[in-house]
């Protein structure tokens, strides 16, 4: 059976709503956006397109497309406490035109990024350990709009018995 959806929509929330030992609070929306949520609050950008010979997609039953192999979206930029984080040195290897992106993965529990950039911001706090005590803020702006990742995300606990350390 062809099942049919209002909209190609999907969506997935992982969001925190309280702090809680058992996890956070998820939906996946299929056909549209998620109860309660207009389509004027999303932002919109592009996914990536690639081609076959970049490990696209190729599906039997929509002859000459091809799809994404990963949800890659372009990133406007990244700020790290406030300050702009200057673009990767290292290029878009293999990838020419790509510019800097962002892969969206919901099976997945890190933050990654170029060496030079992580570097960077390993550097402006202090090195690779550092004071759980203060807060820092990473933001990726997607689409012109600000994502702010909560700061308990962007840190953990460097030793399981000591909260004075934390690594990002």
């Amino acid at each position: 059976d062809d099942i049919s959806f209002p909209s190609p929509q999907f969506s997935v929330t992982l969001q925190r709503t309280t702090p809680s030992l058992s996890g956070n609070v998820g939906t996946l929306t299929l056909g549209g956006p998620p109860p309660g949520v207009d389509d004027a609050a999303l932002t919109w950008t592009d996914v990536r397109l690639y081609k076959s010979d970049q490990a696209g997609l190729v599906v039997p039953e929509a002859p000459g497309e091809t799809y994404p192999y990963a949800w890659e979206v372009p990133l406007d930029s990244v700020y790290f406490d406030g300050h702009l984080l200057p673009i990767s040195k290292l290029g878009d290897v293999g990838m020419s035109g790509v510019g800097t992106s962002a892969l969206i993965d919901t099976g997945n529990s890190l933050i990654r990024g170029p060496q030079d950039v992580i570097g960077q911001i390993t550097s402006s706090l202090g090195g690779d350990n550092f004071d759980c005590s203060v807060p820092h803020n990473l933001t990726f702006e997607i689409g012109g709009k600000p994502f702010a990742v909560d700061p308990r995300d962007f840190i953990h606990q460097t030793f399981t018995d000591s909260v004075e350390q934390c690594s990002a």
